[in-house]
């Protein structure tokens, strides 16, 4: 604006104010199984962030292994993991920007098992400021997959177990529960 009178005050021609911008981070955390073995079973632990905003902090993925499963190691650019008893921590330092993931995969040990058990390992994340949506339908807070070993190497040569991810856990579950009662059934009845 420009004027012809004279400004008889210039120190009150500018004024600011500080606002503080809040953060949109949404978080989906989904989990998959690579492969199985009758000794071992390889995770997939992937976060994606759906934005808007960017992560303002780093990601940690917790794994809290269940039991029968030992942790190996871990790989995944910029990810550093470490495990202390069965928990499995997994920090993921660098800027996730929004629309981008970011994945860990986790090597394990079956070190207890019997053919056909089904192993549910279930991970969830944290970042500062963060919305957090498990990526596995029903799943409350982290999501979780599921393998079944299976010893196959005798009658099949590969040695190789099914792999279920997160929405396909559920029914599996629930077939091979039926499918022990129905075994524990058939001993107790001598056939």
């Amino acid at each position: 604006v420009s004027s012809a009178a004279t400004d008889i005050d210039p120190a009150n021609n500018t004024d600011d104010d500080t606002v503080a911008v809040g953060t949109d981070i949404n978080l989906v955390l989904t989990q998959t199984v690579v492969a199985t073995t009758d000794t071992s079973a390889t995770w997939d632990i992937t976060v994606l962030n759906e934005g808007p905003s960017p992560t303002t902090g780093p990601l940690v993925v917790t794994d809290p292994l269940p039991e029968g499963l030992t942790y190996v190691s871990s790989s995944g650019t910029d990810w550093a993991c470490s495990a202390v008893g069965q928990v499995v921590t997994c920090t993921y330092d660098p800027v996730l920007s929004a629309g981008e993931s970011a994945t860990v995969r986790l090597e394990t040990e079956v070190t207890a098992r019997a053919d056909g058990q089904v192993i549910v390992n279930t991970a969830f994340v944290e970042s500062p400021g963060a919305t957090v949506r498990p990526g596995c339908p029903d799943a409350a807070a982290g999501c979780g997959a599921a393998a079944i070993v299976a010893n196959l190497s005798t009658s099949r040569g590969g040695g190789q177990g099914l792999a279920l991810t997160g929405g396909d856990v559920g029914p599996w579950i629930t077939m091979a529960g039926a499918l022990l009662a129905v075994g524990a059934a058939l001993m107790l009845s001598g056939r």
